[in-house]
């Protein structure tokens, strides 16, 4: 007896295998969109249920289906920076007392006052309080005596550090209200400008003509001291003194226009100070008169 053979039933297989199909052939792409090859508006396509693309919305949780917008945050770190300090508060030396008159023509040819302060820079002693009071006593033959008391503490006028200078003077009235014109101001300018810039100081010296001109040139003044450790105004003319306030007075000044009115066309010493911003020191030195000539009120 012959016993099947298994070859046969496997070779039919292998014949077999190239001609069954178990379904269509699985295309390479289902739905090809690009650019190149977009859908018409409106357009529309019939086919087989079997060729269908079923495309199901996802349902997502409430607390999930929000709008979404991408935020991109830089951190920074923050770095405190230094804050400018705030400007010494200014003090004021007067080269005589209250209601007193500051004289002119000394031996050197200026105020008693202005020859002492010369005197004082170019000697740099620390505490130049009680020099600038004996040197004006003695320039004066004890005529003069200046008012230091509002100038609280050691009084250096030592040019320590970055210090700036600004002598500014009133010296032609041109016979104004009665005023006449002060050379003996602009002789103590030059040589206070001149001790000023000997002693270190990086000075500037002006002769001005009106209130506006005087200003204006504070005002730059007052700029450049905010980067300096000290500030040195030193100022005259014409003054005087009103209710206990000293005033210093422009050439252009007129009591008696709006009577009222004249501290508006008038410069209030205690009030220049406050242009001063040097971090350190700020001394405005007034060597002015403090009476009042013009009687007003």
């Amino acid at each position: 007896m012959m016993r099947p053979s298994l070859f046969a039933p496997l070779a039919a297989l292998v014949l077999l295998g190239g001609c069954i199909s178990f379904g269509p052939k699985v295309p390479p792409t289902l739905l090809d969109l690009t650019a190149e090859n977009p859908v018409p508006a409106g357009a529309g396509q019939s086919g087989s249920l079997a060729s269908a693309l079923v495309v199901e919305v996802p349902e997502a949780a409430l607390e999930l289906n929000v709008t979404r917008v991408a935020v991109q945050i830089a951190l920074a770190t923050l770095v405190p920076t230094a804050t400018a300090a705030a400007p010494a508060v200014g003090r004021i030396l007067y080269a005589t007392q209250p209601g007193k008159p500051a004289f002119d023509g000394d031996d050197f040819g200026g105020n008693p006052f202005a020859t002492a302060f010369v005197e004082a820079l170019a000697a740099g002693e620390g505490d130049d309080r009680e020099s600038l009071i004996e040197r004006t006593l003695a320039s004066s033959s004890g005529e003069q005596r200046p008012d230091l008391e509002v100038a609280a503490g050691t009084l250096d006028l030592a040019p320590r550090g970055r210090a700036v200078a600004l002598v500014m003077v009133f010296a032609d009235y041109g016979g104004s209200q009665g005023l006449g014109s002060l050379p003996g101001a602009a002789f103590d300018a030059a040589r206070v400008h001149r001790a000023a810039r000997r002693a270190g100081y990086d000075a500037r010296f002006a002769v001005v003509a009106s209130r506006e001109e005087y200003l204006a040139r504070l005002a730059r003044f007052s700029r450049k001291s905010g980067g300096a450790d000290r500030a040195l105004l030193y100022t005259t003319g014409h003054g005087m003194e009103v209710g206990g306030v000293t005033w210093l007075i422009p050439p252009e000044f007129d009591p008696e226009a709006l009577e009222a009115s004249w501290p508006e066309r008038a410069l209030r010493v205690a009030g220049l100070g406050d242009a001063l911003r040097a971090r350190k020191s700020n001394l405005v030195v007034y060597a002015g008169c403090r009476d009042n000539p013009l009687g007003l009120e």
